[in-house]
């Protein structure tokens, strides 16, 4: 049982998303409420329009950069070669956006406009709202008791940084994309008084522009003086230093160091041909010292012809006198030598010589550098000193025609509408506001509705079989209504019973269903109504019917019969007392009733009891149909007791009334004590908003 009773949890199904078509049907029954809520936005609306809202005038003034023009001093571009951006870039459209917002130009606007003493922008000045929170928190506080500080006194500087504020909340500043134009706009309560605003302020834009333009030249031409009278003391100082470094040394230049350099080459090369000699002659000496033992050898050492004729006549004599050879030979010897003395005197003389040329030629090296580089610092000097004396006199002469960088395209004109509030825009959106709101009321209370409008969605809900509904008769009396579904009556009431009848009758082909319980969630949901139908129509076919009045604790059917009866039902716990004594024969039609009257007894022990059993076991044998109006199942459980005895459970639920969490826990509630599934029957439908809902109308399966 507790797994069935869980089986009626509703699943996820296209129920549980949201239903377009019925929000749209929902949206459309409900027209006259949106229609109703734009007319109080647009009431609304215009109230705050034409009553509430402030009047203010906007206008706007257009400024343009001059992004081509050449600045009359840019010293930094001057001394680096480059020339004048101007603001090419969005950086600098950034800043000159941030320049004409500035407090500095913003508090110049304020002392030329004498905007202090406007009451638009001082709040000082204000009159006083009659009405407003901080005075209704004020006087609330006094009530009870709180002390109210008084508001602070506020300096001069205070109020000209909250005229400021205010300002710059109204200020609109805005570079028109992909050009160099910038739109200066204010919106004000006097249209004159925004134009002077926007007209001034750009003014005063250009006229910063022109002052930090002359403060910077002024600047440039102090600095430029300065350094041209410190470049005109190094070039004074360099000049000095040349001439007197020419005055120290001896004329000197790079022809006279060239030919010094030549005179050092040729004594060197002089110099290794004396080596060289040198060389010779020490060897030849060698070669004669050696020689003097051997007269012949002597001859060819000195290769000296006298000497081979000498030798030769010596040699050829008995008797040689060797006397002259002697003497010939020892005279080549010493000339020899001499003149290796000789020469030695002269290489040390060429490298004396060339030791002094050196020197000399460093020297002269090392004074033509310094001289080089003494004329280098006087040229540089000279050329700076020139640089910066021509800049000079081109600033003085352009300091008188400084020209701003921005010029004003167009002037702000004075309005002539006011720019707020746009009324016709506030009431068109009123309207719509209005009119969204409502929509979205009706869709929320749409989606918040918790009851059931159809069947088709109650058996979707709960995965339980529904076999019909039946319309709305609760104004008509009970006798009323049996009347009405006598014969062959074509009522919708009568159509749904009949519909209702069949459908309750086929719904378990396999076994004949013999004894019905009645039963809802809550009172008041047409459960003695359907059971007094019910038996009524089931007599029509010709069967015998016996309904029996099973709510103990509030029975109802003799109160809407009328009708009078001498035993009730519980007088069977009397065993003295027949079963057929407590049932009333043919009260309509052909239908026995089992009437009960509100006792004291315990219901749920009668219900249980094996008397009460027997009672329904008897009746089941001696009617074709037993019907039980039962109590409703969350008032006692003697609903869940009396499905023990029944074939088939009816389980109304009261269109858009009973909700889904009472259906739930009723269900579940019944189910845990029966094994037959409930069938389910939506009662006391509205055809007519059936159909205004969107839902189609089933009476019977």
């Amino acid at each position: 049982m507790d797994e069935q009773a869980e089986s009626i949890k509703p699943p996820r199904s296209r129920y549980d998303e949201i239903d377009l078509r019925s929000l749209v049907l929902a949206i459309w029954r409900g027209k006259f409420l949106v229609i109703l809520a734009s007319c109080l936005g647009f009431v609304l609306g215009g109230y705050y329009a034409f009553v509430f809202a402030k009047v203010s005038y906007a206008t706007s003034a257009t400024v343009v950069q001059e992004v081509d023009q050449e600045p009359v001093v840019d010293f930094n571009a001057a001394l680096s070669g480059g020339s004048f951006g101007g603001g090419a870039d969005q950086s600098s459209i950034n800043t000159e956006i941030q320049v004409i917002k500035s407090r500095g130009l913003l508090e110049l606007l304020v002392a030329e406009l004498n905007l202090l003493s406007d009451p638009e922008f001082n709040v000082e000045l204000a009159e006083e709202p009659t009405f407003s929170v901080k005075k209704v928190i004020n006087g609330a506080m006094s009530i009870i008791g709180i002390s109210v500080a008084d508001d602070p006194t506020l300096t001069d500087q205070q109020i000209l940084d909250a005229v400021v504020d205010r300002i710059l909340d109204d200020l609109v500043v805005a570079n028109l994309r992909l050009t160099y134009v910038f739109n200066i706009s204010i919106s004000t309560s006097s249209p004159q008084k925004s134009a002077d605003i926007v007209n001034t302020l750009a003014e005063l834009y250009i006229a910063n522009q022109l002052d930090v333009k002359s403060r910077a030249n002024r600047r440039d031409i102090e600095w430029l003086t300065e350094r041209v009278r410190d470049l005109q003391q190094e070039l004074e100082v360099a000049e000095v230093a040349v001439k007197d470094f020419n005055a120290a040394t001896d004329l000197i230049n790079e022809e006279t160091l060239a030919a010094l350099n030549r005179q050092v080459k040729e004594l060197r090369d002089r110099l290794e041909e004396e080596l060289s000699r040198e060389a010779e002659i020490v060897e030849k000496i060698k070669r004669l010292e050696a020689a003097t033992l051997d007269r012949q050898a002597m001859v060819f050492v000195t290769e000296n012809r006298e000497l081979g004729r000498i030798f030769e006549n010596e040699s050829s004599t008995q008797t040689p006198d060797w006397s002259n050879f002697d003497r010939l030979f020892n005279e080549i010897l010493q000339r020899t030598k001499t003149e290796l003395e000789r020469l030695q005197r002269q290489i040390v003389a060429l490298e004396a010589s060339i030791v002094q040329q050196e020197i000399a030629a460093d020297q002269q090296s090392s004074d033509l550098l310094r001289l080089q580089q003494l004329q280098r610092e006087a040229t540089a000097s000279g050329v700076l000193y020139e640089f910066f004396l021509s800049r000079l006199k081109e600033t003085s002469v352009q300091s008188g025609i400084q020209e701003p960088e921005s010029r004003i395209l167009s002037r702000a004109v004075v309005p002539v509408d006011p720019s707020a509030p746009r009324r016709v825009l506030i009431l068109a959106s009123s309207i719509l506001v209005g009119g969204i709101a409502g929509v979205l009321f009706l869709i929320i209370r749409e989606l918040r509705i918790s009851t059931f409008r159809a069947v088709e969605v109650l058996e979707n809900h709960t995965n339980l079989t529904a076999v019909g509904e039946l319309p709305n008769s609760a104004g008509r009396s009970l006798s009323r209504a049996l009347k009405q579904i006598s014969g062959r009556s074509n009522t919708p009431l009568a159509t749904a019973i009949r519909n209702l009848r069949a459908s309750v009758l086929l719904a378990q082909p396999d076994s004949a269903a013999k004894v019905f319980l009645i039963t809802s969630s809550v009172p008041k949901e047409g459960k003695t109504r359907l059971a007094t139908l019910l038996a009524q129509s089931m007599s029509n076919s010709g069967k015998k019917v016996l309904l029996l009045e099973a709510n103990l604790r509030a029975p109802n059917i003799a109160k809407q019969l009328r009708a009078a009866f001498s035993s009730s039902l519980t007088a069977i716990e009397n065993e003295n007392v027949e079963f057929s004594d407590v049932v009333s024969r043919d009260v309509f039609a052909s239908v026995d009733v089992a009437f009960s009257k509100a006792d004291k007894l315990e219901t749920i022990d009668f219900l249980s009891s094996d008397r009460f059993r027997d009672f329904v076991n008897e009746m089941r044998s001696e009617y074709d149909y037993v019907i039980f109006d039962g109590p409703a199942v969350q008032i006692a459980p003697d609903a869940g007791i009396l499905s023990q005895y029944a074939d088939m459970v009816l389980y109304l639920v009261k269109w858009n009334s009973t909700t889904r969490q009472q259906v739930n826990f009723g269900l579940r509630t019944l189910m845990s004590f029966s094994a037959a599934e409930p069938r389910l029957v939506l009662t006391q439908t509205n055809p007519r908003l059936q159909r205004k809902f969107g839902y189609p109308q089933v009476q019977g399966r």
